[in-house]
């Protein structure tokens, strides 16, 4: 399917975008606490490109960085982790 409009001679594209996680994985990090001892965290690195829905056409792609709490409220990140793992079994 296309996302041109065509009107008289007139041509342009209406997308219509939404996130998806192309690849994420798990990372353990060192932070320092209070007294500067080392503490270690886990944090969930994704992989994110803007897909329109109607042509497939990607738009903007970024990686970004967050605490594993904050990945499993994030909605594009659930898709992706539900997706692959249906794909798994």
């Amino acid at each position: 399917m296309s996302c041109t409009t065509r009107f008289m001679n007139l041509e342009w594209q209406h997308h219509h975008w939404r996130t998806r996680v192309a690849s994420a994985e798990v990372l353990e990090g060192q932070d320092s606490d209070m007294w500067g001892r080392p503490v270690f965290r886990e944090y969930v690195r994704c992989d994110k490109r803007k897909v329109c829905d109607s042509c497939g056409a990607v738009r903007h792609e970024k990686s970004c960085i967050c605490e594993i709490a904050h990945a499993e409220e994030c909605p594009p990140y659930l898709a992706w982790r539900a997706e692959s793992h249906k794909a798994a079994k």
